[in-house]
């Protein structure tokens, strides 16, 4: 009698651990769908911010700075939730959106990363325009060789301060030897010659000119079915 009664008191020791165990397994399972659930509204709620914000692209006389940004902005909606990068973002299933952007250079004739008449699609155009940073970059920190100024320092001095910097150097004597490297550091030794101080002020040039002084019209928009966006093509005016 006293063994069965044990037994009876260890099963329902048991017994109640496991209920208390299932217990706390449905909480967690309980709290572990609702945070998925404020998750997921999370997420959606950030997606329809997007789309709102998408729409107030759709304008005339959109800036380049814009359109870049807009670039970027389609860039991370499509690796994050088109299966644009599916590798580290997986393939969340929603519409990809696409972008086409055209410059009309004619007055910006030293152009050289964006040439008149060229079309992007959405990958093409930033990667243009890290080309275009990353070459600025490292022409504002390069120097001529036999030189200690960099070509962002030597763009900033007057015909006078390069004539006198080259003088106390000392290579050269006369004033049309100095007269003749002032030149070929100015615009170099070729045609083709982009180590010299016009390269990089072309460079800074188009670089400004992209991001604040191009305008572009009203863009074409592509809409899915559901009415969301789902291409835009810009011209510049």
């Amino acid at each position: 009698m006293e063994n069965a009664s044990k037994a009876l008191i260890i099963a329902g020791g048991v017994l109640l651990s496991l209920l208390v165990i299932g217990t706390l397994v449905f909480m967690a399972n309980q709290l572990s769908d609702l945070r998925q659930t404020e998750e997921d509204a999370q997420a959606e709620e950030r997606l329809e911010e997007f789309y709102r914000e998408l729409e107030s692209y759709t304008e005339d006389n959109m800036r380049g700075n814009e359109i870049l940004s807009l670039a970027n902005m389609l860039k991370d909606y499509n690796d994050r939730y088109a299966g644009g990068n599916i590798f580290q973002y997986g393939d969340e299933g929603y519409d990809p959106i696409s972008l086409t952007v055209t410059y009309n250079l004619t007055p910006m004739t030293d152009s050289i990363f964006f040439e008149n008449g060229m079309t992007f699609d959405l990958d093409q155009l930033i990667e243009q325009n890290r080309k275009l940073e990353d070459e600025v970059e490292n022409m504002a920190k390069a120097k001529p060789t036999g030189y200690d100024k960099t070509y962002r320092e030597l763009s900033g001095m007057t015909y006078r301060e390069l004539y006198d910097m080259i003088e106390r150097q000392g290579k050269y004597t006369t004033a049309d030897t100095i007269s003749a490297e002032i030149n070929r550091l100015q615009s170099g030794s070729t045609s083709n010659d982009k180590n010299c101080i016009e390269y990089y002020n072309q460079l800074v040039s188009e670089q400004k000119d992209i991001k604040s002084s191009v305008r572009f019209n009203r863009p074409t928009v592509e809409r899915y079915d559901n009415g969301r966006i789902k291409s835009l093509a810009y011209v510049q005016k």
